[in-house]
């Protein structure tokens, strides 16, 4: 209830109603997903390796020029994150991930959004805008509509880090003690890469 507009409440209730009945049937694969791949588990930091090739087609929504409301609960904790961050002193940088799904309807939310930014002064970034510039091919950087998959993460991040390497001192922490588990998912996505990149 604190984080969804009351409209959507039972979109996101219908979920448990699907698990309760299954006490008997759960094993411990439902509560270790991970088993066997301690390491993944680990030190998994959220990026999953996908090698899915799904053709798109993207859409262009570059005719979109009408901001979209969000809604005030959305609004107000966008607000108040941002200005958390400047409270704080935390430089912050908005960023929309490319998708092929994006719709005009989601587009000009991101347009409210990126005017809700530029009154706090904050950069704000829709890849969708950028695909040409990205260099990514919806025939086979996509792993589905809503995902890029390996070849599409390696165009994309490296166009990104680009950006934050011209725009922030960012410090190399390779070698550093405090950061060797990034170290060791590294290692994590190497291996996964395996016989799988030809």
């Amino acid at each position: 209830k604190a984080s969804m507009p009351a409209e959507s409440f039972y979109e996101f209730l219908i979920g448990p109603l699907q698990y309760h009945g299954r006490y008997i049937e759960i094993s411990e694969e439902d509560i270790l997903p991970y088993l066997g791949k301690e390491g993944l588990f680990k030190y998994w930091k959220g990026f999953g390796n996908n090698m899915v090739v799904s053709e798109q087609t993207m859409p262009d929504v570059s005719h979109v020029e009408l901001p979209v409301e969000l809604s005030e609960k959305s609004e107000s904790y966008y607000r108040r994150v941002i200005e958390l961050a400047q409270t704080s002193e935390i430089p912050i940088l908005v960023v929309v991930s490319p998708y092929s799904g994006i719709s005009d309807y989601e587009q000009g939310k991101y347009l409210r959004a990126m005017e809700i930014a530029a009154e706090y002064g904050v950069p704000f970034i829709n890849y969708n805008t950028q695909i040409g510039e990205i260099g990514l091919n919806p025939s086979t950087d996509f792993a589905d509509i809503a995902h890029l998959n390996y070849l599409g993460n390696r165009k994309f991040t490296e166009y990104f880090g680009r950006y934050l390497m011209e725009n922030y001192e960012l410090p190399d922490r390779r070698g550093e003690a405090d950061y060797f588990t990034w170290e060791m998912n590294l290692k994590y996505y190497r291996e996964s890469l395996q016989g799988k990149e030809i």
